[in-house]
């Protein structure tokens, strides 16, 4: 791509070096493959006689990024298909995902929910209550349905632990 090798180009003349630039190649049976660049100049006074530089193939890591950046984006929208509060938890109770029902009932952005306790937005009136509830799904690894009261509002709790695949527990 001669605008990859443009934008090295200029970081080789600016800095004297590249490090672990990300690049899609072209193999010789014209199947692509992704690399990191890293470049340095062969002369030092920057007078651009040749470089050196070391290529790494991180086609493995590319798609594995491709596939959990798919796998989060699935988990948005299965946690915005519905217009109620959801999040998904692990056994701490540290947020791993919310929707944007959860945002909006909290007032909170994402950044500021994502590795949040769930327990730190509960009003400490029904705390312990809600708290042991969360414990026994995951615990049991049941679904648990209950209401509670707090002030003058009534909330319906549905939680559903999720196997986790490579443990025995739930989240």
């Amino acid at each position: 791509n001669p605008q990859t090798w443009e934008i090295l180009k200029k970081k080789l003349d600016k800095y004297g070096e590249v490090s672990n630039y990300p690049v899609s190649l072209k193999k010789t049976n014209d199947s692509l493959f992704w690399a990191t660049l890293t470049l340095g100049l062969i002369d030092p006074e920057n007078r651009q006689k040749g470089f050196q530089g070391i290529l790494r193939d991180i086609s493995d890591k590319q798609m594995l990024q491709e596939t959990l950046h798919r796998s989060e984006e699935n988990i948005k929208a299965l946690l915005n298909a519905t217009p109620n509060v959801a999040c998904l938890i692990d056994e701490k109770a540290v947020i791993y995902a919310a929707n944007q029902a959860f945002s909006e009932f909290f007032h909170k952005s994402p950044p500021e929910i994502l590795g949040a306790c769930l327990y730190d937005y509960f009003p400490i009136e029904v705390l312990n209550s809600r708290k042991t509830y969360i414990e026994e799904a995951i615990k049991f690894s049941i679904r648990i349905h209950f209401e509670d009261q707090y002030e003058d509002r009534f909330f319906e709790h549905i939680l559903e632990p999720v196997k986790d695949p490579g443990h025995t527990g739930a989240k």
